[in-house]
């Protein structure tokens, strides 16, 4: 059978991050050549989420921790521009009930000239996916109650004007 990194790449991703890095700043694009950095976030000590995969994992501990792209032009998705995001998550607390916790963000902030701006995908507490318009609007789609301790796929997929949410 085909790997998981060579079924993503298959599908000529804009980047694609693995998070194996054992240590270091960056966290190397394996596709698209967009390096990110690590800021606060433990690597090397959690396996992936996929059993016969070497794709790595690394623990972010809240607000402070993220991986930021170095560049953010090629994340400004503009007008009706179509994009999937997909990643695998476990959460290790639960996440309080009316919470966003952020996997993915481009968030932009306000200027006089311009309202906030950009996406967010992510959880709002343990029964809800989360994709954010900044500035327009939140979709939320229910979910059976995520348990900690345990590896999903999620998935935001945006289409024209639609958003679609997916779990595993």
């Amino acid at each position: 059978g085909s790997t998981y990194a060579a079924q993503v790449t298959g599908l000529n991703p804009l980047a694609y991050w693995r998070l194996g890095e054992s240590a270091g700043a960056v966290a190397f694009d394996y596709w698209g050549g967009h390096p990110a950095l690590y800021v606060g976030a433990s690597q090397g000590q959690t396996p992936g989420g996929l059993l016969d995969d070497d794709d790595g994992a690394v623990t972010l501990w809240g607000a402070g921790t993220y991986i930021r792209t170095l560049e953010a032009a090629p994340f400004s998705y503009y007008g009706f521009q179509d994009f999937t995001l997909s990643t695998f998550v476990k959460v290790t607390a639960a996440v309080p009930a009316n919470t966003p916790a952020r996997i993915f963000s481009n968030w932009q902030g306000a200027t006089t000239t311009n309202l906030s701006s950009g996406f967010g995908f992510g959880l709002y507490g343990m029964t809800k996916l989360r994709f954010t318009a900044f500035g327009v609007v939140d979709l939320d789609a229910n979910v059976a109650s995520l348990t900690t301790d345990q590896w999903y796929h999620l998935a935001a997929v945006r289409s024209n004007t639609m958003v679609y949410l997916y779990i595993n």
